[in-house]
């Protein structure tokens, strides 16, 4: 079984022109244009949606996390929070807010 993937705010919040992560920064400024790059970045999003799945799946056949959400959706929205977060790093920076994002990305569960 494939591990879900691990998040380090450092990699979004690292020293400027070294940021963010290849598949949201290849699809912010290729995606759309380049169809080799548009097809990387789309199976890259699969696997890590495919991977916040089988975590929500886990989690709910453990207890840990409600039974009542769907776990597609819900791996979705964890994928849209976290490509999110990535963008405003670029952007903006600031760990207090992406915290915020991603503590209530994970309420969801």
């Amino acid at each position: 079984m494939e591990s879900p993937p691990v998040i380090d705010l450092q990699t979004d919040l690292g020293e400027s022109g070294r940021r963010g992560c290849l598949a949201v920064n290849t699809a912010t400024e290729l995606g759309g244009r380049d169809d080799a790059s548009t097809e990387l970045v789309r199976r890259m999003f699969e696997r890590t949606e495919g991977a916040f799945k089988a975590a929500v799946e886990r989690g709910q056949r453990t207890g840990e996390f409600t039974p009542d959400r769907d776990p597609a959706a819900v791996a979705s929205l964890l994928l849209a929070a976290l490509v999110g977060m990535r963008v405003i790093a670029r952007a903006q920076g600031g760990r207090e807010r992406l915290c915020r994002v991603a503590d209530a990305a994970l309420a969801m569960l």
